[in-house]
């Protein structure tokens, strides 16, 4: 009988209506990093992220996430854990002395290998769009998994001999100046751009 039912639930080429439908959702959340990282937040509706997974339903957004905010939220759930997860590998490193890993470059290595990447650098923009918009930021600065990691970004520079009063905060403001700054740049300054902004960051967070 479930055999039958497995038949059953076969459609299109070989493919389970649930695999279709994670398939349409997996280019739909696509499409909405990429509209929101060219156009921002604000100019993006649920049409257009409908046609640019090139789907002809104008409802299958609403059908998949219900709302805007719902969407926003998939794409980052989608995305954020890889971060956190390039940023973990660097705590707790070594940070002076032959082969250490500077205050910058803990904060800024992580979002430079975005934006060297081309399939990831949609995911820097889409984070810098966010960053920008007062009423969709803090679906970004809110979130607890993101606190968590600045939290941890910031015990780091403690322990480094950063202030312990003023870390966080300093760490909030150098971790979005460098989204904002490297989702910005042009391919041929990125380079530049990278360098740039990793001694800014350290110089934020080395000062007394």
């Amino acid at each position: 009988m479930k055999q039958d039912v497995d038949a059953r639930a076969r459609v299109g080429s070989g493919q389970t209506k649930q695999e279709r439908s994670g398939i349409t959702r997996a280019r739909l959340i696509s499409a909405t990093e990429l509209l929101v990282a060219e156009w921002g937040i604000e100019a993006v509706n649920l049409r257009d992220v409908g046609r640019a997974a090139e789907q002809h339903n104008n409802s299958v957004v609403q059908y998949h996430f219900g709302t805007k905010e719902l969407l926003v939220e998939a794409v980052i759930q989608s995305r954020f854990p890889a971060l956190d997860a390039r940023y973990r590998l660097g705590l707790g490193q070594p940070r002076s002395g032959r082969g250490s890993v500077s205050l910058g470059s803990l904060v800024v290595d992580p979002l430079a290998e975005l934006a060297r990447t081309e399939a990831d650098r949609p995911f820097l923009g889409f984070l810098s769009a966010m960053l920008t918009a007062p009423h969709w930021r803090p679906l970004i600065t809110e979130r607890s998994d993101v606190e968590a990691l600045l939290e941890a970004l910031a015990a780091d520079v403690v322990a480094a001999g950063g202030s312990a009063a003023r870390s966080k905060a300093r760490l909030e403001l150098a971790w979005e100046l460098a989204v904002i700054a490297l989702a910005s740049a042009s391919p041929e300054e990125l380079d530049t751009t990278i360098a740039e902004v990793t001694d800014a960051v350290a110089g934020v967070l080395d000062a007394r």
